[in-house]
């Protein structure tokens, strides 16, 4: 119980945002779902006109939302941030190939 409580109180120092955060978990799952889900399932597998409800496997019940289209234009929006930044070459260090000759060998030796 020390522990737990040590835990809290460091995560209270590193973000207060963070340990006043409700412990709770925001996804659901149907009711009776794991019941009846292998037996929709293989209903599905045996016939594919079997009629299982899409609400065993499609809830809207959950926090999060993806605007349409996102996967597929995701690759052509990430190329277009990387071309239009600026190229920043200050930051990249040059070491010259011959400088590390002597390590090679010796690292071959061992």
């Amino acid at each position: 119980m020390a522990l737990k409580n040590e835990v809290i109180e460091e995560l209270e120092n590193l973000s207060p945002y963070l340990a006043a955060l409700p412990c709770e978990h925001p996804f659901t799952v149907p009711e009776n779902y794991f019941a009846l889900a292998e037996q929709y399932i293989l209903l599905a597998a045996m016939d594919s006109t079997a009629d299982v409800p899409a609400s065993l496997f499609t809830s809207h019940d959950h926090p999060f939302e993806v605007p349409n289209e996102y996967f597929e234009e995701l690759h052509n929006n990430i190329l277009l941030h990387i071309k239009q930044q600026p190229a920043n070459d200050s930051h990249k260090k040059v070491v010259p190939i011959g400088r590390f000759s002597r390590t090679k060998v010796w690292l071959a030796a061992a």
